[in-house]
């Protein structure tokens, strides 16, 4: 008996020489595939605006939904009197909106406005901060059917969904 036990505790120590007890070999290491983000709506809208290079200062997007509202502050620019103001407000009006519509953001949005602000003075010397001078709407409707590069300002502005001046600039 005590030579069968010694023959299998033998037959057992071999066959544990032929068990590979080595690590199994490393694969190597593969960089995390971190997928590419993409630009939010948000961010796509800012820098088509901001590629349009509005001529006043403290432009701001703002995106609600699918509609684009932008503001332009044109108190600090020096324009001169009301026709240049008028014809300001309406370039960056055909700017931004060419600028946006001709985007691949285009697809995301439902309508953009440029509302223009300026400080204001009335006849009594009181000044009045950031009141609304103008602004243009355009739809994605409206958008799909401008042929941007035969469009002027002019052309453009009378066919854009709404536009608005403050009377004082069209006096």
């Amino acid at each position: 008996m005590l030579l069968l036990l010694t023959l299998s505790f033998i037959f057992l120590l071999a066959a544990c020489d032929d068990i590979d007890t080595s690590q199994p070999a490393q694969q190597p290491a593969q960089a995390p595939v971190t997928p590419t983000p993409t630009e939010s709506v948000a961010q796509q809208a800012n820098d088509a605006v901001q590629s349009a290079n509005l001529a006043g200062t403290n432009v701001k997007v703002s995106l609600s939904g699918s509609d684009l509202t932008v503001s332009e502050d044109l108190t600090q620019y020096e324009i001169g009197g009301n026709g240049l103001i008028v014809d300001n407000i309406k370039q960056g009006c055909y700017d931004m909106q060419k600028a946006v519509w001709t985007s691949s953001v285009s697809k995301h949005l439902n309508q953009v406005k440029l509302n223009v602000t300026m400080d204001t003075q009335d006849q009594y010397g009181k000044v009045y901060h950031n009141t609304l001078v103008g602004y243009c709407m355009l739809t994605q409707k409206t958008a799909s059917l401008f042929q941007w590069d035969n469009l002027s300002r002019e052309d453009a502005w009378k066919v854009y969904d709404s536009t608005w001046l403050i009377s004082f600039l069209t006096q």
